[in-house]
């Protein structure tokens, strides 16, 4: 358990990303299939724009945010002891830092 209102924070928390995701995903389908031309220079095409780069990256940074809540919460409820939370926190934080990078490289990348 949290104190101190954390609750309420990680619950307003999620349903911000939540409606983050629910704007932020149709949007984006409307532009790919508005924008987008067949083959590999089209994808590249696609995301050229400075904007739908920080738009996807805006995105994808609130799906994980709202993904780290939802598992952290279910880790705290249902995983005893505090050095096997510790070790599945690690892990779910690495791997989310590694898609964030890769997708960081996937967007500015080469």
């Amino acid at each position: 358990m949290e104190g101190g209102g954390g609750g309420l924070a990680s619950w307003l928390l999620q349903r911000a990303t939540a409606v983050l995701m629910a704007v932020g995903l149709p949007a984006f389908a409307l532009y790919v299939l508005l924008a987008l031309e067949p083959g590999y220079l089209g994808w590249k095409a696609l995301f050229a724009p400075l904007a739908v780069r920080i738009g996807v990256l805006l995105l994808f940074l609130g799906l994980l945010l709202h993904a780290w809540i939802g598992l952290r919460d279910v880790i705290m409820d249902y995983v005893p002891g505090l050095v096997p939370r510790f070790a599945l926190y690690t892990l779910l934080l690495t791997a989310f830092a590694g898609q964030g990078v890769w997708l960081v490289h996937i967007l500015w990348g080469s």
